[in-house]
């Protein structure tokens, strides 16, 4: 479900205590601490930098859409985008870090110009239903429309939606699930047998040993 957004106003005077709240906030609303973490870290970066570009405050709301959780920054001013890469660092200044910070947690991030507004979005959760969701709405949506179809049209209308253009749709679906099958069967057999029954070198590396050669090889130890 959509849950009511919090929000919060951060400037750099009450930044420190604003973001206790907002982490204190999360953790109620049952964020795991690595997640907290991570999503307080790049709070603070991106709002730094908005800081830096003469931005007085920083709005920032949490938001709950179903299973995903998300923080909104909404800052007023010239546009300015924080998560914009920069390659004249070098590894000396201290922003190159910051921008490693940023940069390995892309994914998590999002930038939009709305409104004479620089909007960004920290995914603090991904919604782990997404996918079941959606499926079944594609295939709600695909019973509704060919019912409707098949109401509204005519038979020799449907025969001919059905044989150039859904036909052909789902010939092309099924040859690449075919395509596919093959070699997600093999790696999945080969990281089952590495995970069953391998090793792990010095490096942290896993070895794909067959049971009998561990077995010996513990039985020539024991000797």
């Amino acid at each position: 479900m959509i849950g009511k957004a919090s929000s919060f106003l951060l400037t750099k005077e009450n930044f420190g205590r604003e973001q206790g709240k907002i982490e204190e906030k999360l953790v109620q609303m049952g964020i795991e601490h690595a997640a907290v973490i991570r999503s307080s870290l790049l709070l603070e970066e991106i709002c730094y930098r908005l800081f830096e570009h003469k931005s007085k405050e920083v709005k920032v709301g949490i938001h709950r859409r179903f299973g995903a959780v998300s923080l909104r920054l909404t800052s007023e001013g010239e546009a300015y985008n924080p998560l914009s890469e920069e390659n004249s660092w070098t590894e000396e200044e201290v922003d190159y870090f910051r921008h490693i910070i940023l940069t390995s947690n892309r994914e998590w991030l999002g930038y939009s110009r709305r409104n004479g507004k620089n909007c960004l979005s920290i995914e603090v959760r991904k919604d782990k239903k997404k996918q079941v969701r959606n499926t079944l709405l594609g295939m709600a949506l695909g019973l509704l429309v060919g019912s409707v179809l098949e109401e509204v049209l005519s038979p020799d209308l449907v025969s001919m939606i059905d044989t150039y253009a859904l036909r052909s749709a789902r010939t092309m679906f099924l040859n690449a699930m075919n395509m596919m099958l093959a070699p997600v069967v093999l790696f999945s057999i080969m990281a089952g047998i590495c995970h069953t029954h391998g090793g792990f070198c010095e490096d942290g590396r896993q070895l794909c040993v067959p049971y009998p050669a561990k077995h010996h090889a513990g039985q020539a130890i024991r000797d």
